[in-house]
C-alpha cells in the first residue's frame, strides 16, 4: 500500500512524476550526541553505497550532525514508502 498525501499540491505530480525524492531526518536515541565522528561517516558511506548496488535506493547529500542526520534519498521504479513509518 502507498502512502498518500492530503493537500498534495497538484504540480508535484509533474515534478515526481515516477520515483520521489524525499529529505529525511533521522535522530539518536533521547538525542545523544554520538554521531559525529569519522567511523560512524565511513559506515553511513558504506550503507549508503550498499544500499544503492543492492536495492537501488540512492542517497544524496546528507549531514551528519552530533545527533542526527539529514538526507535526501530516493528509490528505484519499484520504491514504495512503507506504511507506519513514521515522518
Amino acid at each position: 500500500m502507498t502512502r498518500q498525501f492530503e493537500r498534495r499540491p497538484l504540480r508535484l505530480g509533474r515534478i515526481f512524476s515516477g520515483n520521489p525524492l524525499y529529505f529525511v531526518t533521522l535522530c539518536t536515541h533521547d538525542r545523544r550526541a554520538c554521531l559525529a565522528s569519522h567511523e560512524v561517516h565511513a559506515a553511513f558511506v558504506l550503507f549508503a553505497q550498499r544500499a544503492a548496488d543492492k536495492v537501488g535506493i540512492v542517497v544524496g547529500r546528507y549531514v551528519i550532525m552530533p545527533d542526527h542526520v539529514h538526507l535526501f534519498v530516493r528509490g528505484g521504479p519499484g520504491f514504495v514508502w512503507a506504511d507506519g513509518l513514521e515522518c
